[in-house]
């Protein structure tokens, strides 16, 4: 058995209405793609819970269980997990992520599959906090931009997933912090792509080290 952590609404509740509390155990037939009913989705840390909840589950106020998965288990890229079978063990407190904490995610997400110098110039200066501007984010989500279709014609399709990372975390500085979670989620895809899986738990708590 392995832990791992699950998101509910402030009901205890998931999908179909269905009921999470502490000693609660549900399955699922281990069949099938990750997005059916065959699988219990999970995280393997309480932070990827959190920094990717938007574009998964988007619960408004969300509960976070610990517990033990059993079975069959699907990755999805490092960002979530499905388990045929998962009991809840333990209620936590839910981590607290800032918007900056949040927008450094999708930015370290990005330089990990994405080199183009000018993008790691200006994401290597944000993350030391020399240059946070929104002028400074803009220029970045328009040099990503610019360099997409000269991407895409030398290297072809697979050079897709790396910009949309670096095109939506410079737009998460820029404004939209909620794009940090599309970047590392087109990170993680190009690092399946790439053969680069990404460590996406290291890459978060690196993400938590600075504070607003």
């Amino acid at each position: 058995m392995t832990e791992y952590f699950k998101l509910t609404d402030e009901n205890g509740e998931t999908f179909n209405q269905t009921r999470w509390a502490i000693g609660t155990t549900h399955s699922g037939t281990g069949k099938g793609d990750l997005c059916g009913e065959g699988w219990i989705y999970v995280y393997t840390d309480p932070l990827l819970a959190v920094l990717l909840n938007s574009i998964h589950a988007d619960f408004i106020r969300p509960r976070l269980f610990k517990g033990v998965g059993s079975g069959k288990a699907k990755s999805d890229d490092g960002l979530k997990v499905g388990v045929e079978t998962f009991t809840a063990t333990e209620e936590l407190p839910l981590p607290v992520v800032t918007t900056k904490q949040r927008v450094r995610f999708g930015i370290l997400c990005a330089i990990s599959v994405y080199s183009e110098p000018n993008f790691v110039r200006w994401a290597t200066a944000w993350l030391a906090g020399r240059d946070q501007s929104h002028e400074a984010a803009q220029t970045a989500v328009d040099a990503a931009w610019g360099t997409r279709t000269a991407a895409n014609v030398a290297e072809g399709a697979v050079w897709e997933v790396p910009w949309k990372a670096a095109w939506e975390s410079a737009w998460a500085a820029a404004g939209l912090p909620w794009k940090a979670e599309v970047a590392a989620n087109a990170a993680a895809r190009a690092g399946t792509i790439l053969c680069k899986p990404l460590d996406l738990v290291a890459l978060a708590k690196e993400a938590m080290r600075v504070g607003e």
